[in-house]
């Protein structure tokens, strides 16, 4: 078993829930050890690496504080994993809580980036893994897995290096939740894991309590998303839904904006423009310029369309690539399309995550690198029109193109909205999705409520598509220029 990687998210935690059931473990300090191991623990193989392949164990050992220790470093070619057997029941939400702390993590040559805790559960239940490499190294913190088993079977409590350092995890405890819960559940790991409630200065604790008498009465899960809308919408985040069981995601707010575009106006002055369902639109501008509207970034597996629409412009004169209505979807289709343009690495954005039980406790910034890529690569002008429409991952690809040398951005500021929301299935079934992280602009100034500036600032005024019309005159002015 080569690189593997956790099937539940690791989920810091605080402690606001007045639910305490029982423990499924029974040592959470990790006492009583025999040969080697914890007693009621196994080891298994969990990945092979670097250029000890044939040689050196990961260490598991006592930790000096306190339950279990697990090291490894360059010459670690196998690298074990931690179980702790249980016995699961369908349908049930399950809640590891525990303590860790990291120190000296580093990815080395050969190693698979590894270095969580999680649960595995049956059925393939689980959320995306959310790993200790992503924040910062310190003292002890709290920390917490929550996921529902899809059968009855037998589940495990993992715990996984793969990668130069040290992982201590202690205090580890296994408990069912019941859907009495829910509100606690939710209201402890927002106030752990919601990374901008010191941004927006909301006293969360006191923003719950208001509403946990009638949330913890809800008679169903309906009734508890109509108790609980007016606390998420406090947070005025659209990254912030909510949804009940079999039910549509609902937002909990809703940005009134006037957006700086005219497509009626635009499609007029394409020749041909060509719609590509809901990505976006392509056409040819002007004289010989390409031009790009990109309405949605769909999964890689259904961007064609878009990656075929850019490719087909390569030979342009210039490109205008169109932001200003894309609300967001996967950074990673953004990427793919900017790596048309790049010629070496670019540090584009930096992230942070919560990393503590305070609103201000973050992780270390980790980079966001835009590379190029194997494929043909744009040589001429570019233009990209953004504004306040552009939100999320469309931002994140606003970024991109701002960090690429010699790509003019023009309009106006987008949205300043980007969270990396993740969902939280609660033990009622319904599901909350949150932002997990904030977004920086590379010299470390926060995207939220700012937005990315553009290098020409527009008013958007007049007949027909004022922002369009400039983004053509400078392109033609830079292709000229170019000689092209």
């Amino acid at each position: 078993m080569r690189g593997l990687r956790p099937v539940a998210s690791l989920l810091i935690c605080a402690g606001f829930s007045t639910v305490v059931a029982a423990d499924l473990l029974g040592d959470p300090a990790l006492a009583e050890w025999k040969d080697g191991l914890p007693v009621s623990w196994q080891v298994m193989e969990g990945a092979v690496s670097g250029p000890g392949k044939s040689g050196t164990e990961s260490e598991i050992a006592r930790g000096p504080e306190g339950g279990v220790l697990l090291r490894g470093d360059a010459g670690t070619g196998r690298w074990r994993l931690l179980r702790r057997p249980f016995e699961a029941k369908g349908g049930t939400v399950y809640r590891l809580s525990f303590e860790f702390r990291a120190a000296g993590l580093r990815l080395e040559a050969g190693q698979f980036d590894n270095c969580w805790a999680g649960l595995q559960l049956p059925g393939g239940a689980g959320s995306p893994a959310l790993s200790f490499t992503t924040l910062g190294e310190g003292g002890w913190r709290p920390a917490e897995v929550i996921a529902r088993a899809a059968a009855d079977g037998t589940g495990e409590v993992r715990l996984f290096l793969s990668r130069t350092g040290t992982l201590e995890v202690r205090g580890l405890r296994l408990e069912p939740l019941e859907a009495a819960d829910s509100f606690d559940v939710l209201v402890r790991h927002m106030g752990l894991h919601y990374s901008h409630f010191a941004s927006k200065g909301i006293d969360w604790g006191k923003e719950a309590e208001a509403r946990a008498g009638p949330a913890r009465a809800a008679k169903d899960p309906e009734a508890f998303v109509k108790e609980v809308l007016p606390l998420l919408a406090r947070l005025e985040d659209v990254h912030v839904t909510i949804r009940a069981p079999g039910g549509p995601v609902l937002p909990t707010h809703i940005r009134r904006i006037s957006p700086n575009i005219d497509v009626a106006s635009l499609r007029k002055r394409l020749s041909p423009g060509v719609t590509l369902g809901k990505a976006g639109i392509a056409g040819v501008a002007g004289r010989d310029l390409g031009y790009l509207l990109v309405g949605l970034l769909p999964d890689p597996a259904a961007a064609a369309p878009l990656q075929e629409a850019l490719e087909g412009m390569l030979d342009r004169r210039g490109i205008l690539l169109d932001l200003r209505a894309c609300p967001g979807g996967n950074e990673t289709t953004a990427a793919a399309l900017a790596r048309a343009f790049v010629k070496e690495p670019v540090l584009y954005a930096r992230s942070r995550y919560r990393d503590g039980p305070g609103p201000a406790d973050f992780g270390a910034a980790v980079d966001r690198v835009l590379r190029p890529g194997e494929g043909r690569r744009f040589e001429g002008p570019v233009v990209v029109l953004v504004g306040p429409a552009c939100v999320s991952s469309g931002e994140g690809f606003a970024q991109m193109m701002a960090a690429i040398p010699g790509v003019v951005l023009l309009g106006q500021p987008t949205a300043g909205q980007s969270g990396n929301p993740r969902p939280l299935e609660l033990p009622n079934g319904v599901v909350v999705a949150f932002s997990r992280w904030i977004s920086l602009l590379p010299d470390g100034t926060p995207l939220e409520g700012k937005g990315v500036p553009p290098d020409v600032v527009l008013e958007h005024a007049g007949d027909g598509d004022p922002t369009f019309e400039k983004g053509l005159e400078v392109l033609e002015g830079m292709a000229a220029e170019a000689g092209r």
